[in-house]
């Protein structure tokens, strides 16, 4: 449970973040704050999928979070 507390902390946090700072300028941070909270939603929807199917789709958001947390270091490291 606490793998998906800190999806919705880094959605919400980064979508904070992009609100403060001109969204407009930043469409890849975007794009990947939405894919990740999308990824998350589908995985909501597949609890009756079965055990491997379910293992896939947290490796993908595993994937995504890490995506997610390494654009937005490189991107604040940057500024």
């Amino acid at each position: 449970m606490n793998f998906f507390l800190k999806i919705l902390f880094l959605v919400e946090n980064c979508t904070a973040w992009l609100y403060l700072n001109d969204c407009c300028e930043h469409q890849h941070l975007r794009k990947a704050v939405s894919h990740l909270f999308r990824e998350l939603l589908a995985m909501q929807l597949a609890t009756w999928n079965t055990r491997d199917q379910i293992a896939f789709k947290v490796r993908g958001l595993e994937k995504a979070t890490n995506e997610l947390i390494s654009l937005f270091y490189q991107h604040t490291v940057a500024i």
